[in-house]
């Protein structure tokens, strides 16, 4: 007989939607803490009002030109915010790819309740177009 084993982690997915049961839709153990850098790095510090502090200023470095020094201001960023607001990723690398029109942050990680390694890219688009 197979072993069940139970989530270490739960919480509501991200992006929010319904579930089969009408209910929010619930993530487990890896995509727990997948949800929750995507929504770190993709929070601008200040918007939210209760936690002024939470998210990142990578918003204010995205388009400006493409130094080694602008990349590892976001890195910096990056590594400050997760750090601080989700000690459950260990980071073991972050990866920035630009082109005119996008920057993809990728960001290797270990879950440390899991112990499994990880990655989440995010693509910021330019409103701009370029």
């Amino acid at each position: 007989m197979p072993v069940i084993r139970k989530p270490f982690l739960r919480g509501i997915s991200f992006p929010f939607r319904r579930g089969p049961s009408g209910f929010p839709a619930a993530s487990a153990d890896d995509d727990v803490v997948k949800d929750s850098l995507i929504r770190l790095l993709g929070t601008r510090k200040g918007e939210r009002v209760m936690r002024p502090e939470y998210g990142t200023n990578i918003w204010n470095y995205l388009f400006e030109s493409n130094t080694p020094a602008m990349a590892e201001l976001m890195r910096e960023e990056v590594y400050t915010a997760i750090g601080r607001f989700e000690t459950r990723a260990l980071v073991q690398d972050i990866v920035i790819e630009r082109d005119d029109t996008t920057v993809t942050l990728t960001v290797y990680y270990i879950n440390r309740i899991t112990r499994r390694n990880q990655f989440v890219p995010i693509v910021f688009q330019n409103p701009v177009g370029g």
